[in-house]
């Protein structure tokens, strides 16, 4: 199996972690649970948030669903980027500054898939185009990009867990869903970062 069969591979993957990331959040805060006048920012924008990695999990590996998917993934780091501004350090993913979301969704790759130009229609999907190539690097970026949205998530589940006083063990679920992604990173070649 080549390069781009493994990192499409290993991306579906990662959706799958995401799918399940969401079901324990939807099961912490679940839909019908009534929001207060003095809850926090950030747990309803986590919320948000939920709703993106879902839609997220039903886009394609492939050239045009990356398009939705960069679209979701980029309105969801936005999310991401309030919500880790009000949270605590410790609660964290390591390394990513609060500001890295927001920056990496208005001028990383997500932007670029998101509000392309005509001629970056016309182009090989590694800038954003349709022209399908063979070409993993694209792919190892987003399973990069898919990774560190995943831990954070699950970083930020656990929080929640914890303020809305969840009765079930959320930590090793979202432990269960981390591992799960970090087992997979291990077989990206080149994948630093995560």
């Amino acid at each position: 199996m080549g390069t781009p069969e493994l990192a499409e591979i290993l991306c579906k993957t990662q959706l799958e972690c995401l799918g399940g990331l969401a079901r324990v959040h939807v099961e912490v805060d679940t839909p019908t649970r009534e929001v207060v006048a003095d809850e926090p920012d950030w747990i309803l924008r986590l919320r948000k948030l939920c709703l993106h990695a879902i839609a997220i999990t039903t886009c394609g590996v492939d050239a045009d669903g990356l398009h939705a998917l960069a679209t979701e993934l980029r309105a969801a780091f936005v999310q991401m980027g309030a919500i880790s501004k009000c949270l605590p350090e410790e609660v964290l993913f390591d390394g990513i500054e609060p500001s890295w979301w927001d920056i990496e969704a208005r001028t990383g790759l997500l932007a670029t898939f998101d509000h392309p130009t005509p001629m970056q229609l016309l182009s090989p999907v590694a800038m954003g185009g349709f022209l399908k190539a063979e070409d993993s690097g694209v792919y190892a970026e987003f399973f990069l990009l898919l990774g560190r949205f995943c831990i954070a998530y699950g970083f930020m589940l656990h929080r929640l867990a914890q303020v809305l006083a969840a009765e079930e063990d959320v930590w090793s679920r979202v432990e269960a869903e981390v591992e799960r992604l970090l087992s997979v990173a291990t077989m990206m070649p080149d994948c630093h970062g995560l």
